[in-house]
């Protein structure tokens, strides 16, 4: 990690920072300044002023321009030379605040939008004559606006209104396709996103209640997500690989990943407006992270870092169980452990590489207490509690040496000669030798971790897998209970600080971090939205786990299977269709949810087929398989085309939670008025929408997760058929 002031600079706003690491600003003396990031190269343009960001932007054309509003608040262009040449003002335009500039390469013009001092909302050529002067509709905004072209819908213009409603709108003097996105109001110029993995873009703003929020840009305000809880007092800045980088309201420099975990304050840095980001992808996989800033104290600074990690596709919220581990258990002897937490760790795993959606049950299913015991769901777990200290009892034993002699005595056992061999069986079940040959790191609690981090980011989070840990609370065998098992499914650095994600099952859906210094390991910090700071002496990769198909089974599964009814004319024919579950491997697993990892067994069925363009409608139930109220959002199906795309299509849902009781059915018919868009063979498959929840429960984004069941297939043909 580095960090300089940019020479000796202040800077009175956010400042503009091209790709070539060119920075331009508006000094606190309101002059139009440029440096290099390094301090050097300082130019006054001109001797122009200026009273916003200015906004640089080179056009095929005629090169690189400088815009910006003057403290005249007119509407300027200049070369970013000192001389200021070619200075320009376009028309006799004003503005409120920083223009914003894009290149028609259809017909080869640079135009550029902004607030008029009516706050209209207008565009204009970049020539002197201010050709074109448009405003677009009637709207007014009241600040910058944010021109986005998608590859899908083409370029709109967002805006905040003067209503502070966020509109996005076509660039035409008629206003076209005017749009409130959802209900959302914002109290700056919002930031636009493309995925292009799922074609959908995305609204990045800061809502008037300052919560920091994304959704995606349709009229119903779809996919709406307050990120990590976090608020901000300025617009976000959004990278490429999915980062926003923020002004907090307490004005702290900090950044998140898009779903809201991974969140981190980059160094002590405060800010007073946006930052400006570049991030630069090396071949070895790490990242320059090039962060420009207007400090608190208004200097102009840069901070860098060289920043490495990976995800899993395991998250807290959609993999991890949906209520609390309050359980306490004295498994053998005086042996006392913190519930089940081993136990609801493995299980996660368990149904996360089977490719199962793991059971809706939530916290508030169970009478106000834990999972009663004496169930499957409470067996299963307890089971799996005892596998995951059996299957890791050699570095356990390591932290505490006491740990055979405990453990002997609870199992009326004697310990053998060298080379460990504490052999028996506890609950009828032969656990053989549990102490496997390890070789103890030493150094206690610090040492262990510092020969573990190597384990669990190369053979497991640089390879995408999510992996069960122990976090070690101290080396005394009396606080063995106080120990911890979760799991961790993604990292990051920062430098040498080092931040782990987990799932913590004493917190339900909540993202949870782990931070340490990876040169030195100490004390580790644990970081909750829940309870906040917590520490552990040490950590340990519970290595020993192997998944097993969970014995409780999904709570949501088919009923009756799938039965399409067809229109139009329709003929039959045999196929192969995948179906069965696979054996799962930690190695194997492709994404949760995928058809690949699910099915492999080759069965035979019968195709039917009709012409594009026809209604299709499938029919199915499904039950609650598990001991407790199950919750959906939506029944639905995931429709796999031939040409390799995906999509949905979903019956209505009576409301947001849809609770079926054990042994209720629920039947659903879905209505798909147009199917099919290619010719070729389609797969239906049917799932359901979770019901997101946040550490309190309350309502968030839901995951799809698909029923394993066989598939139902329809053949799509030309029109009509013969």
């Amino acid at each position: 990690m580095a960090q300089n002031q940019i020479g000796n600079n202040t800077t009175a706003s956010s400042p503009f920072v091209t790709a070539s690491g060119v920075v331009y600003f508006q000094g606190t003396d309101n002059k139009l300044w440029k440096v290099n990031g390094d301090g050097t190269g300082q130019t006054q343009i001109g001797t122009n002023k200026t009273k916003s960001t200015p906004f640089v932007f080179a056009d095929p054309l005629t090169g690189e321009w400088v815009y910006f509003q003057g403290t005249d608040k007119k509407l300027w262009k200049v070369r970013g030379d000192s001389a200021g040449t070619d200075l320009t003002q376009i028309g006799t335009n004003k503005t409120n605040s920083t223009p914003f500039v894009t290149f028609d390469s259809s017909t080869g013009d640079v135009w550029v939008y902004f607030q008029g001092t009516d706050n209209k909302l207008w565009k204009v050529k970049n020539d002197g004559a201010g050709s074109d002067l448009t405003q677009i509709g009637t709207n007014k905004t009241k600040s910058t606006p944010f021109v986005f072209s998608d590859p899908v819908t083409g370029e709109w213009v967002y805006f905040q209104g003067t209503d502070d409603k966020l509109w996005k709108v076509r660039g035409d003097s008629a206003g076209t396709d005017l749009t409130q996105i959802g209900t959302n109001t914002t109290k700056s110029t919002p930031f636009v996103t493309f995925v292009s993995s799922t074609s959908t873009v995305w609204v990045y703003f800061q809502g008037t209640d300052n919560k920091l929020w994304k959704v995606n840009n349709d009229s119903a305000g779809s996919g709406l997500l307050n990120i990590g809880q976090n608020k901000t007092n300025s617009t976000p800045f959004v990278t490429p690989d999915g980062w926003v980088y923020f002004q907090g309201t307490d004005n702290r420099l900090l950044k998140v990943f898009n779903d809201g975990t991974q969140g981190s304050q980059l160094g002590g840095n405060t800010t007073a407006s946006t930052p400006i980001v570049n991030r630069i992808g090396l071949s070895d996989g790490t990242v320059e992270e090039w962060v420009y800033f207007q400090g608190t104290d208004n200097k102009l600074w840069r901070y860098f870092q060289l920043v490495g990690g990976n995800q899993a596709q395991f998250t807290a919220k959609q993999n991890g169980w949906h209520f609390d581990n309050s359980f306490v258990n004295h498994i053998i002897g005086s042996l006392e452990t913190q519930g089940l937490c081993g136990g609801m760790a493995y299980s996660a795993l368990d149904y996360y590489f089977n490719d199962l959606p793991i059971p809706t049950h939530r916290q508030g299913d169970f009478g106000g207490s834990p999972v009663p015991p004496g169930g499957r769901l409470h067996s299963m777990i307890f089971n799996r509690l005892i596998d995951s200290f059996a299957d890791n009892f050699g570095k356990w034993s390591c932290i505490y040496p006491g740990l055979d002699q405990v453990v002997a005595a609870g199992l009326g056992l004697v310990i053998g000669g060298i080379g460990g061999g504490l052999v028996g069986a506890f609950l009828g079940g032969v656990y053989g030798v549990l102490h496997e040959v390890f070789e103890c790191p030493g150094g206690g609690p610090a040492g262990m971790t510092r020969q573990e981090l190597p384990n669990l980011i190369q053979n497991f989070l640089d390879k995408g897998i999510p992996a069960p840990i122990g976090l070690i609370y101290d080396s005394d065998i009396f606080n063995i209970g106080l120990s911890h098992q979760v799991v961790a499914y993604g990292y990051s650095m920062s430098g040498t600080t080092m931040t782990i994600n987990i799932y913590d099952n004493r917190y339900h859906d909540d993202e949870c971090t782990l931070v340490l210094d990876a040169a030195n390991p100490g004390t580790i910090e644990q970081n909750s939205a829940t309870y906040g700071k917590e520490y552990w002496a040490g950590l340990l990769v519970s290595d020993g786990y192997r998944p097993q198909w969970p014995s409780y089974g999904p709570d949501i599964s088919i009923a009756s299977p799938q039965s399409l009814q067809l229109s139009g004319p329709v003929v039959t024919g045999p196929i192969s269709v995948r179906a069965e579950p696979a054996t799962a491997t930690t190695a194997s697993r492709s994404r949760p949810g995928s058809l690949a990892a699910g099915l492999n067994q080759i069965v035979m069925m019968a195709q039917q087929q009709q012409a594009i363009g026809d209604v299709i409608v499938d029919a199915y139930s499904v039950r609650n398989y598990g001991e407790f109220p199950a919750h959906y959002a939506s029944l639905g199906i995931e429709i796999f085309a031939p040409d390799g795309s995906q999509s949905f299509a979903q019956a209505p849902a009576p409301a947001g939670d849809n609770q079926i009781a054990p042994g209720d059915t629920v039947g659903v018919t879905i209505n798909v008025a147009s199917f099919g868009s290619v010719l070729g063979n389609y797969e239906l498959i049917a799932g359901f929408n979770s019901v997101g929840l946040d550490i309190q429960n309350n309502a968030g984004p839901g995951a799809w997760n698909q029923i394993l069941y066989p598939p139902a297939s329809v053949a799509a043909a030309s029109s009509p058929i013969v």
